[in-house]
């Protein structure tokens, strides 16, 4: 099994490459600012139990409160899976602001209806605004489950995810003279 999940993260890893490219070439603007990434792989259930990935973020500043502005969920293919606000467990957009030391989690399994016919990666990027300027940051962990219902089995990986901050510089034109 773990042999399997092993082909399965570097298949996704190498497709993820190739859909970042197809992504940046679709059209779509990025929002820029703090962003909160990572990358997780969802694809269709095993026969007997099921497979997911749960992106875990928490607020671990002890003074500042984090707003979450949006979310991109985008598979490897560059597909933009979905782009809008955090939803509750309602999917309802939550706006209440990330008090010192809360914990929040998107499941992808929540957000894509349709699994594919394969496992496949996705990319989650998580934008951001705290309302301290010298506040710590927002970190998260991802959590790749596999859970075998024969033998009541789960099995866990884990990425780190990555902070970042997006600034978008217009492109130059070249001069025509």
């Amino acid at each position: 099994m773990k042999k399997i999940i092993a082909i399965v993260l570097t298949v996704v890893l190498i497709a993820g490459g190739l859909g970042g490219f197809v992504y940046a070439t679709n059209g779509h603007t990025p929002m820029t600012g703090q962003k909160l990434v990572g990358m997780g792989v969802f694809g269709p259930d095993p026969p007997d139990g099921f497979f997911d990935a749960v992106f875990t973020f928490t607020n671990p500043d002890g003074v500042s409160e984090i707003t979450i502005e949006q979310i991109s969920i985008i598979s490897a293919l560059g597909t933009v899976i979905y782009e809008g606000p955090y939803l509750d467990s309602y999917g309802k957009p939550y706006e209440d602001p990330m008090i010192p030391h809360a914990i929040r989690a998107i499941v992808l399994s929540n957000y894509i209806t349709e699994p594919p016919a394969h496992a496949m990666g996705y990319t989650v990027e998580i934008f951001w605004t705290n309302s301290h300027k010298k506040g710590l940051t927002l970190m998260g962990i991802v959590y790749h489950m596999t859970e075998t219902t024969a033998d009541s089995s789960t099995e866990f990986g884990t990425t780190q995810m990555v902070n970042m901050e997006q600034e978008l510089e217009p492109e130059d034109e070249e001069d025509e003279d």
